[in-house]
């Protein structure tokens, strides 16, 4: 049995969707719950914790599957999210991890087309529904290399921003 682990906005309703009536023998949690409005020290810090915590109250023979992210910006975000990824990895044999390009959906988009974000060099990004295929396929392998950094497809950010303001 898949079960999600809160599973918020448009990726967490599409996963859940995917794993209803699944009928995978072992126990697996799939762990996408992050704060990523607030990237701030103490909120990552809070969530990294909540992560911990969540690792050591699920059983041994439990598969973890951590959906992270493949940002390179310098953020308390993407520190908590990598510090996470090597406590699991260190403590747990039964374990995926999935970084994730952006997903194209309601986060980044609209703060690029209203002005709120600037464009950097590149995006690259996901679907979600592709996300969802991609996600499902690693947490049923059964395989020795436990980190996935999934690679989307790549955009200049002002290509982006230019579509977005048609």
């Amino acid at each position: 049995m898949i079960t999600l682990i809160n599973g918020r906005g448009q990726l967490g309703d599409k996963l859940l969707q995917a794993i209803e009536g699944d009928n995978t023998e072992k126990n697996v949690s799939i762990y996408h719950t992050w704060n990523i409005d607030d990237k701030s020290k103490p909120i990552q810090k809070k969530e990294y914790e909540k992560f911990v915590n969540f690792l050591k109250g699920e059983p041994e023979d439990n598969k973890i599957v951590f959906i992270s992210t493949n940002s390179q910006k310098d953020s308390w975000y993407v520190y908590y999210k990598h510090l996470s990824e090597a406590f699991l990895l260190t403590n747990r044999e039964k374990c995926v991890i999935i970084r994730l390009p952006t997903l194209i959906g309601k986060g980044v988009f609209p703060l690029l087309k209203s002005g709120e974000l600037q464009p950097e060099d590149f995006f690259n990004l996901i679907s979600i529904d592709k996300a969802v295929e991609i996600i499902l396929e690693k947490t049923k392998q059964n395989s020795i290399i436990k980190s996935f950094h999934i690679i989307g497809e790549t955009i200049s950010a002002e290509s982006v921003k230019n579509i977005l303001c048609l």
